[in-house]
């Protein structure tokens, strides 16, 4: 039974999510987020195929004339929906099994910006990121189903063939949730084991496939290469541009690590801002850790899942876009605490009361904090949010 309470909730929350997309988006797809639907397996399984092999068979089925930027706007949007009804989902299913509590609803109510704003900026609108997350969701809740568990292997296998770089950023949330139930888990431990390896091996095989062996055992010549250049050029807004780079990358294997290092340099230069700015919400983060490996009767457990965000190194040193970086890096905890919480780890679910009533018995740090996030948001593709760069465009015009 909803209460009145929990309807006015829900329609605060409705309200919320309606005036942040429509405030902060354009709807416009932009650059590499449109020429990722040029690519697709008619040549063979390469990297990043499987969105443009989905899109290529839709326009197939339904029409040539669907092949255009109009209808990648429509998967874009449809995509962007999809990705807030099931966050939203996922939310109510952590104050679900938090009693319907108000601390509870205030830290959805404080997050959301954080999860809109981010896939409404200028170069992330329409990124698969948004999917990657929701794949990866589902998959660390299916590690906690006897019957779903097959999905810990399957979700992260569709992911990694929508983009490759999610065994560095998104995978890290299904591997913790094996290595939880491999170690905590009284009974059936070789159960989770064999699990953990099947998942862990198909990810890697496939990215290794698609990074290292496709683009040099599959055929590719000048007419396959112009082919997927004139679809792009297709398929990109009026305002936009063919993204020539990201498809050399993907299409022919060439290293772009030269050509991101000034971006790479500015932010960089940023992050320092950023972690100021970011200081309450990580000196709260490290609190709810502390509070969990103490009162976890495995300490040594609790500090391997607390190091998952190490797979984001080799992003952080090879790749510019470090707002996106930064998401990845933030989303582990909140959604790993998530997930745990909402599958009744006691340890976990205490420190997260806990720690949320603190904030609220101050009704100022309350404000604070819940605006916060609007403050710093969006997070970007280069950047991790508007205010760290204009800060550094200040000191450095200056």
């Amino acid at each position: 039974m909803v209460d009145k309470k929990d309807k006015l909730f829900n329609i605060a929350m409705l309200i919320m999510t309606i005036a942040i997309s429509l405030g902060t988006c354009s709807f416009i797809v932009q650059g590499m987020n449109a020429d990722v639907f040029a690519i697709d397996y008619r040549h063979g399984v390469s990297a990043r195929g499987l969105i443009g092999s989905i899109f290529s068979l839709f326009c197939r089925v339904f029409g040539g004339r669907f092949y255009n930027y109009s209808t990648i706007s429509w998967f874009c949007f449809g995509g962007f929906i999809m990705y807030l009804c099931f966050m939203w989902s996922f939310a109510r299913k952590l104050i679900f099994s938090l009693d319907g509590s108000s601390h509870a609803k205030a830290f959805i109510m404080a997050i959301t910006p954080f999860y809109i704003t981010m896939f409404t900026s200028y170069s992330n609108y329409g990124r698969s990121d948004m999917i990657l997350i929701i794949l990866s969701i589902a998959a660390g809740l299916s590690v906690f189903s006897e019957k779903g568990i097959v999905f810990c292997v399957i979700l992260p296998a569709v992911a990694i063939l929508i983009h490759e770089g999610y065994i560095m950023t998104y995978y890290n949330i299904v591997v913790a949730c094996l290595l939880y139930r491999c170690i905590f888990e009284k009974r059936r431990k070789s159960y989770y084991v064999l699990w953990t390896i099947l998942s862990i091996t198909a990810v890697s095989a496939i990215f290794i496939w698609l990074y290292f062996l496709s683009k040099r055992i599959l055929p590719m010549n000048q007419e396959i290469y112009d082919d997927i250049i004139r679809r792009a050029e297709i398929l990109t807004h009026e305002s936009s541009y063919t993204h020539y780079s990201f498809i050399d990358a993907e299409v022919l294997g060439r290293d772009l690590y030269k050509d991101e290092i000034a971006y790479m340099k500015i932010a960089l230069t940023e992050m320092p801002v950023f972690l100021i700015l970011f200081s309450p919400f990580i000196f709260i983060g490290c609190r709810i850790l502390k509070s969990i490996i103490t009162e976890s009767d495995n300490k040594p457990a609790c500090l391997i899942l607390c190091s998952g965000t190490i797979s984001l190194i080799p992003m952080f040193l090879r790749k510019c876009d470090y707002g996106r970086w930064m998401f990845a890096f933030i989303s582990y905890y909140l959604i790993l605490m998530m997930i745990l919480i909402i599958k009744g780890n006691t340890a976990v679910r205490e420190a997260f009361i806990r720690e949320i009533r603190k904030i609220h018995e101050n009704s100022w740090e309350t404000v604070f904090l819940s605006s916060y996030f609007m403050l710093l948001l969006p997070m970007r593709s280069f950047y991790c949010s508007d205010i760290s760069v204009n800060i550094i465009n200040l000191i450095s015009n200056r």
